[in-house]
């Protein structure tokens, strides 16, 4: 059975009084590994590069997950998980180029951030600014008519 690594977020600074841990994983990733079938195992997010290099020879794989973490500040400083999931996209480059191994990391949400700002070498301004609370949008229906919309009420339509 495979092993997959998920990288843990850190509590947040407001609710670290809350809590009697650093960091977490949320169930819903854990059970998103199981479910496919694969064991999990938790990374830190701040966890040193001889433990890390140790851990990723252990196992299979790694899970970024969704967050909400600046992952690099308007000073250019890295966020410590930032620089533990650009260490392990490095990992699973040079198990494809020495060995010919796949070794897969799956970014979702934040984790997807994370793959393309360090593909685009750090640069953090390759992601979208969007804003998505609080503002309405307007939706612009082009075919009203069709199968899916017809037993909608008019004053829906």
């Amino acid at each position: 059975m495979p092993t997959i690594g998920i990288i843990t977020q850190p509590v947040a600074p407001g609710k670290k009084d809350a809590f009697d841990f650093n960091d977490y994983i949320l169930e819903v990733n854990d059970n998103f590994v199981k479910w496919a079938g694969s064991k999990t195992v938790a990374i830190p997010f701040d966890i040193s590069e001889e433990e890390l290099v140790r851990m990723l020879d252990q196992i299979n794989g790694v899970l970024l997950t969704g967050g909400s973490l600046t992952l690099i500040d308007e000073d250019g400083n890295q966020h410590p998980y930032y620089k533990t999931a650009k260490r392990v996209i490095e990992y699973s480059k040079m198990k494809k180029d020495e060995f010919g191994e796949d070794w897969p990391v799956l970014g979702i949400c934040q984790g997807l951030e994370v793959i393309s700002v360090y593909q685009a070498k750090d640069d953090i301004e390759a992601l979208d600014k969007i804003v998505i609370y609080g503002e309405n949008r307007p939706i612009n229906w082009t075919n009203v008519e069709s199968r899916f919309f017809k037993d909608f009420p008019d004053h829906l339509r």
